[in-house]
């Protein structure tokens, strides 16, 4: 190392005069007067020789460390750190236990670390406030770092880019261009400098990935005697932001913010210094990176100052580039900035992600390297520790991620970057290449209707690869809405979801910066074009569930439409499109239930996307439909018999005794005349067709009802009457009442092809009868023998012979 300071050229002079305890103190004012001006390498070895003349010396040793822990030798530090602990019996230097737990973490001891975190605040918890806190948050932060060391994303693959770039010296603010690596290095000789170590300068060097070496950017930008460092391009690369700085002290610096425009041939234009409040005498600008603003459409200038105003020490900010030479006031980035430092800003505007590195968050020690999504309200949300190995227990910053986010680069001191001074492990910073292999995530895209938010199945997702707009997968889901795939990642892709009667929804996805099987899920809102019309049926007695019904959907304004029926075997619900502005019928039915009917109109200005009806379907009320009467020819069936029995159904009579009606209008109206003739005629037609045939058919309708409620497992008793005219004596009525009561159970058993037989076979259906006979006919009724029209074709006497049923009980 060269040793040109004046105070250490006088050092030597006069050391071989001095004595021991003289040439000692000389050492340590050498030491102070090193550190007072942040001097920290000549600080360290001053103390360092100090030391040997006595190893005791607890200031000494604690100095020692400070200057070491200053200058990035962490071990060095931490040894003499725990030195001091064993000397000072006094607790004179209480701050030792801090910053010894501080070295450990540096060096990725975190076990060692937290232990004696805890032990600074058993012992001096509260005594300054900062310290305590930041030993309780570096607590969690240990915790936090022994939970991670098993997980390692080992599809970074983080390589030192060796020689070529790096040195023994600072290397850092790399970006990648085209083949060509855009870099500073902290490599060159400050002439005007006296001090040792050199207060070396900072230059903007490219490096030729393909040929190799590195050289010095030619031309005016690094023709200066300060130091030039950090590279960023506008997006049409028309212009270069960079930063000038010089050194306030052996350590401290202060920065100013550059652009040069560039022209077509790639040459470099004049210098301009960005305006105030941008650059300030009173505080550092540093660091540029570029963004945009997707709203406006304009260039962001992001960049890293210590100004008032900010959350913390150092914090990022940025300004709208208005035009070429108009910039808006600096805007702190809140979102991100904590109460510690926030540095090394980068925006990846493929993925709307924004780096940085910071020592305010949760982390493995020193600077880690950070994520955030940038949102297009501008918003930076989600930070996320980028994790091993892109981050260790030293300083990682300077993340920069190539466009198609395979490849990065950074900067690091850690272990395996280049030393100043081996023996220390102290310093400097070596650029790394970050290789991001590619692996699989998990994409999970759930569709919804929009107008209800309701789950939509049976949609098609489709894939498009963004780069080639060539479609990758497509899945249709007939019974759920997730759609799930399996992508590379590091990509970017376009979402459809489509569904029939539906707009499609179309969304941007990107799986840049996510975990190999990492699940994305998304969700697609679909816009019916229909009316959806959501129907549920239920018992209307039980008010349950009710399934098995069919549904008939009918187009009242255009009935050239189809109908659209459905019949739900295993659920009560149904679900259809309706068109905007029509008219429709919809009727439920099941086997067992009488049908239901309902009128929707969709023109009510009331209905948007969606209608909920329900419909209540009853088991048919036998009771409404009774009494059945059902009219015989005079002395049927089986005229002039005894019997009590018949072999005759009720239909073998009916058609015979129907087909008499112009007979009885004969015979009743005959001896009449003029208008009494034709209303008596008017009174046997009526007759006929509204009682004698009416009923026949009323009695096809409760057998129809009737045996659907039993095929539904419903159990009856049928109680049959049987009347007769008074024209022959009780006895003989009483039989004929009784055949006729047989007429209709012969009926009910021949009925649709004998579908009864086994519901009465079995006990299900149950018949009784009783037969009046004349017993129950009115008195005005003639049994007179000589006045047949009177006895046997009058409307009176027709309405006696009769059978009826007349009830029916439910047995279960």
């Amino acid at each position: 190392m060269k040793i040109k300071t004046l105070y250490t050229i006088l050092l030597f002079l006069v050391l071989g005069e001095m004595s021991f305890a003289q040439t000692q103190k000389a050492w340590i004012e050498a030491a102070e007067l090193a550190l007072q001006n942040k001097e920290y390498y000549e600080a360290m070895n001053y103390y360092k020789t100090a030391l040997e003349f006595d190893t005791s010396d607890v200031n000494i040793t604690y100095a020692t460390a400070e200057a070491a822990r200053n200058f990035s030798a962490y071990s060095y530090a931490a040894e003499n750190y725990k030195r001091t602990l064993e000397l000072d019996s006094d607790n004179d230097f209480p701050l030792s236990q801090f910053h010894l737990a501080e070295m450990y973490q540096r060096m990725g001891k975190y076990e060692k670390a937290k232990m004696t975190y805890e032990l600074y605040l058993s012992e001096n918890n509260g005594d300054e406030a900062y310290y305590s806190q930041k030993a309780a948050k570096e607590i969690e932060a240990c915790d936090w770092a022994i939970s991670m060391e098993d997980q390692v994303y080992d599809y970074y693959k983080v390589e030192n880019m060796g020689g070529e770039v790096n040195t023994e010296y600072s290397e850092f603010g790399a970006s990648k261009v085209d083949d060509e690596l855009y870099y500073s290095s902290l490599r060159f000789d400050n002439p005007e400098d006296l001090d040792s170590p050199d207060k070396h300068l900072s230059k903007l060097l490219i490096s030729d990935l393909e040929a190799g070496g590195s050289s010095v950017i030619d031309g005016a930008i690094n023709n200066s005697n300060s130091l030039v460092a950090h590279t960023a391009f506008n997006m049409n690369k028309t212009r270069i932001y960079y930063t000038i700085c010089d050194y306030i002290n052996a350590y401290d610096i202060r920065c100013d913010l550059y652009y040069r425009p560039i022209d077509e041939d790639g040459e470099f234009g004049e210098a301009n210094k960005l305006p105030a409040p941008i650059n300030g005498d009173e505080f550092t600008s540093t660091q540029p990176a570029l963004g945009y603003d997707k709203e406006t459409g304009r260039e962001l200038l992001f960049f890293v100052s210590d100004r008032d105003g900010g959350a913390g020490k150092l914090d990022i900010w940025y300004t709208a580039i208005e035009s070429a030479t108009d910039f808006s006031d600096p805007v702190n980035v809140d979102d991100v900035n904590t109460s510690e430092n926030e540095i090394t800003p980068f925006v990846h505007k493929e993925s709307s992600t924004f780096y940085f590195s910071s020592d305010g968050y949760l982390g493995m020690g020193g600077y880690d390297i950070y994520r955030s999504d940038c949102t297009e309200e501008g918003r930076f949300l989600n930070v996320e520790n980028m994790g091993a190995p892109v981050n260790s227990s030293y300083n990682d910053v300077y993340y920069n991620l190539n466009a198609d986010g395979d490849e990065a680069f950074m900067s690091s001191n850690r272990v395996g970057s280049q030393y100043l001074e081996d023996q220390v492990e102290a310093c400097c910073y070596d650029i790394y290449r970050v290789d991001i292999e590619e692996y699989d995530v998990i994409f999970n895209a759930i569709t919804f209707n929009k107008s209800t938010e309701d789950s939509l199945i049976n949609t098609t997702v489709r894939i498009i690869d963004a780069g080639t707009n060539e479609e990758i997968a497509s899945i249709t889901n007939p019974d759920d809405n997730d759609h799930i795939f399996t992508l590379p990642s590091n990509r970017d892709y376009i979402v459809i979801a489509e569904k029939q009667g539906y707009s499609s929804d179309t969304i941007s996805l990107s799986t840049r910066n996510l975990k190999p099987n990492e699940e994305i899920v998304k969700k697609l809102y679909l816009e019916p074009q229909y009316i959806q019309l959501d129907l549920t049926t239920f018992d209307r007695e039980s008010k349950g569930d009710l399934t098995g019904v069919t549904i008939i959907l009918e187009d009242l304004t255009d009935p050239s439409n189809p109908d659209v029926i459905r019949l739900n075997e295993l659920g009560n619900d149904f679900t259809f499109e309706l068109d905007h502005c029509k008219k429709y019928r919809i009727t439920a039915f099941k086997d067992g239930y009488e049908s239901e009917t309902m009128i929707i109109d969709t023109c009510d200005p009331n209905i948007e996307g969606l209608i909920s009806k329900e419909m209540f379907l009853g088991k048919p009320n036998l009771s409404l439909y009774l009494p059945v009467t059902l009219y015989f020819d005079n002395d049927y069936p089986n005229p002039k018999s005894r019997n009590m029995y018949t072999l005759d159904n009720y239909t073998s009579t009916y058609f015979p005794y129907y087909s008499k009606k112009e007979e009885f209008k004969d015979k009743y109206s005959n001896p009449l005349n003029g208008d009494i003739k034709y209303s008596a005629s008017q009174e046997i037609e009526y007759f006929f067709e509204n009682e004698v045939k009416g009923e026949y058919n009323k009695m096809q309708v409760f057998f129809d009802k009737l045996l659907e409620r039993l095929r539904n497992g419903d159990k009856f008793e049928v109680a049959i009457k049987g009347f007769a005219s008074p024209k022959s004596n009780n006895k003989y009525n009483l039989a004929l009442g009784q055949r006729r009561v047989y007429s209709v159970r012969n009926e009910l058993r021949d009925f649709a092809g004998g579908a009864f037989a086994s519901f009465l076979d079995e006990g299900q259906l149950i018949l009784s009868d009783v037969s009046f006979g004349e017993e129950l006919a009115p008195a005005s009724v003639s049994d007179s023998h000589s006045n047949v029209r009177k006895s046997i074709y009058s409307p009176e006497a027709s309405r006696e012979r009769k059978a009826q049923i007349v009830s029916v009980r439910k047995l279960n």
